[in-house]
């Protein structure tokens, strides 16, 4: 088994491209789900101008519905963590479009902060189905599946993103009993939940929705609640795990470090440092700290967010380099 235990480090950027941005609002139909995709390309230097994000900082510098750069990139697919959304981690599709990806980030109806339902808190086996139709849909859309390499298609999960990747890699969960599930935990909605745990069908859960297409894994402190352990041996792609010792959402002993120790095809990146889970996501402007909470943004005062994105965003781009 492969481990790497890598220390926080102080990176130069060595990217290149410029980025594109387009937005795609389609609909699954067998499912009757929406799907939204924001899709981050490379584009040509100096040809346009650059304009910053109204909510985020860190590097969000992009040119919206510019033309794509002649040629063909590897594919990296992201999913955001719970009450995320496909923005959330914008810093990071960035630093991948630098370094010579298309980085399409999935945003999941019904966990996102734009779209909450309650059902969907039970039913998590939509995400990897939401990951798969993307795929499918991109490599279908005219423009973008001219410039996708299809046998270079890789995979970025944060948190709750994290399970999904691992969930496309070949594991499986549990079957979730209704009366397995703590009604007094905070992750779980109040309202109407007894009804829906009547009426969600959990067997679901324990099916395979393994996607072949993706050759690499990377996970940002991920959740692996739930899962049969004994099914992590049917994950044989790379897979790179990021997490932080200052983590106390996820431990990373009870979840990315576990998993690690789990799986045969593994590395590890520990940050050791008081950064927290939130430090994944992208630094709000001051217009999004006025419309975000606080703990998208609240980092301890002895963390620099921005040096620390800059050193996962390298360790990041090394990993897709080197699997795909």
């Amino acid at each position: 088994m492969l481990k790497h235990i890598l220390f926080l480090l102080v990176s130069t950027s060595l990217f290149a491209f410029e980025t594109g941005v387009k937005t795609f609002r389609l609909t699954d139909e067998t499912r009757d789900r929406p799907v939204k995709i924001e899709v981050w390309y490379p584009i040509e230097q100096g040809k346009y101008e650059i304009v910053q994000h109204e909510w985020w900082n860190k590097n969000m510098d992009q040119v919206r519905d510019a033309e794509i750069l002649e040629g063909k990139f590897p594919l990296i697919v992201m999913s955001h963590g719970h009450w995320g959304d496909r923005r959330d981690r914008a810093w990071i599709a960035e630093d991948l479009v630098e370094a010579g990806y298309i980085v399409a980030s999935v945003e999941h109806h019904g966990n996102s902060w734009d779209s909450d339902d309650p059902e969907f808190f039970l039913t998590p086996w939509y995400r990897p189905q939401d990951i798969s139709y993307a795929i499918t849909e991109l490599l279908n859309e005219e423009e973008l599946s001219k410039s996708i390499d299809a046998d270079k298609i890789g995979f970025c999960g944060f948190s709750l993103g994290g399970m999904t990747g691992i969930w496309l890699a070949g594991a499986r969960l549990e079957n979730l009993k209704i009366d397995s599930i703590d009604l007094s935990s905070v992750e779980l909605p109040r309202i109407v939940l007894q009804a829906l745990l009547e009426k969600v069908d959990f067997e679901k859960c324990t099916e395979s929705f393994t996607d072949e297409r993706i050759k690499s894994y990377l996970l940002h402190a991920p959740s692996v609640w739930g899962f049969d352990t004994d099914t992590f041996s049917n994950i044989t792609a790379p897979m790179h795990i990021i997490v932080t010792s200052g983590d106390v959402v996820l431990a990373p002993e009870s979840h990315g470090l576990f998993l690690n120790e789990c799986l045969p095809h593994s590395e590890l990146t520990l940050i050791d440092s008081l950064a927290n889970h939130n430090i994944f996501l992208t630094e709000p402007s001051e217009v999004g700290k006025e419309r975000l909470p606080e703990w998208v943004y609240e980092v301890h005062p002895s963390v620099d967010k921005y040096e620390t994105q800059d050193y996962i965003g390298k360790v990041s781009a090394m990993f897709f380099d080197r699997s795909l």
